[in-house]
């Protein structure tokens, strides 16, 4: 499909299924099916090698943040099976070709790439791996079919300087519990932690290996389309600012920070990234103020994105985006 239909297709999906229902899925928790098969019916969850995927995260962030943090988890996924080794067992093409219609929908565990001590490691077993550990999040539980976990191989003298890439079924199984988590924000998504002891994955479900150093902490590309969240919030909330006030005073430096993202390296990426949270953060505070007495309201318009201002915050975030996010918002004049 073209790019330029991609667009359009998230455009149509985000203002005539996701926004109108925003406020349903926040109250209810629950996304309905139906949003997530509007998605693989405009070829959506097929835009992992889009040019324009982080402008289409964008465009369907703005209609509802939740329906679009698990569709997003699904590209991880797709993205290492179109460009890493294909899994040994019969018929991977068909399971990628199946993720890229939607009709089967990833989610993904990195707690293998977090820096400092491995939460989540791999140990060689019987024509297979077996995972112990800890993951604090994982997106779509109940909506996705399979998760790429990242786990860190333990070389068995203190070291893990490995990655080994791995697919599970998405179900609690012996050796692995699910304990789901009540967000602040985004609680549609059905966000649960994941303990891991002794699961046993098939050397079949492998796609590969990578060394950390090399992969740790996903930087770079996932900087990137994790930041499309916030200019997405950017832009509902000066939607809602356009209706109350008849200004639109945050879409000239939602444009600028995309393109300084869309240019930048990685370490100035980072940076960026704080300048969209700060953004983000300005635009839900201005819809608080523009309001006024109904943004106490829980379940308001107003209440919610300040929310989902405040989960981006924490959201894909890095040392460096932390540390900076912090200090501009300890050094900000009053």
């Amino acid at each position: 499909m073209s790019p330029d239909l991609l667009l359009a297709n998230a455009a149509t999906v985000a203002q005539e299924i996701l926004l109108p229902a925003a406020a349903e899925v926040d109250a209810t928790g629950r996304i309905p099916a139906a949003h997530l098969d509007a998605l693989a019916e405009a070829d959506l969850y097929g835009a992992t090698t889009s040019p324009d995927l982080t402008r289409i995260i964008e465009i369907l962030a703005s209609g509802c943040l939740a329906t679009t943090f698990v569709w997003l988890q699904h590209h991880g996924l797709v993205n290492r099976l179109l460009h890493g080794p294909q899994p040994s067992f019969e018929d991977g093409d068909a399971l990628t070709e199946s993720l890229r219609a939607g009709t089967r929908r990833a989610g993904i565990v990195q707690a293998g790439l977090l820096p400092g001590q491995p939460l989540l490691t791999a140990e060689r077993a019987a024509d297979g791996w077996a995972l112990n550990g800890f993951s604090p999040w994982c997106t779509g539980w109940g909506m996705i079919n399979d998760v790429l976990v990242a786990a860190r191989i333990d070389a068995g003298d203190g070291t893990f300087d490995t990655v080994v890439w791995l697919v599970i079924p998405a179900i609690e199984q012996p050796g692995l519990t699910v304990e789901p988590l009540h967000l602040q924000a985004v609680n549609a998504t059905s966000t649960v932690a994941l303990r891991f002891d002794g699961l046993h994955v098939g050397d079949q479900w492998s796609l590969g290996t990578d060394q950390y150093d090399q992969v740790g902490h996903a930087a770079g590309k996932g900087l990137r389309a994790n930041g499309s969240l916030a200019l997405g919030l950017v832009a509902r909330c000066d939607a809602v600012l356009a209706h109350l006030t008849s200004e639109s005073p945050f879409l000239e430096r939602r444009d600028k920070l995309r393109t300084e993202m869309d240019n930048a390296d990685d370490r100035d990426l980072a940076l960026l990234r704080v300048d969209s949270l700060r953004l983000a953060l300005s635009a839900a505070s201005a819809v608080v103020a523009a309001s006024g007495a109904a943004s106490a309201i829980a379940g308001s318009t107003p209440e919610r994105l300040m929310r989902e201002a405040t989960f981006l915050m924490v959201f894909g975030s890095r040392p460096t985006i932390k540390s900076g996010l912090y200090e501009s918002l300890v050094s900000a004049p009053t």
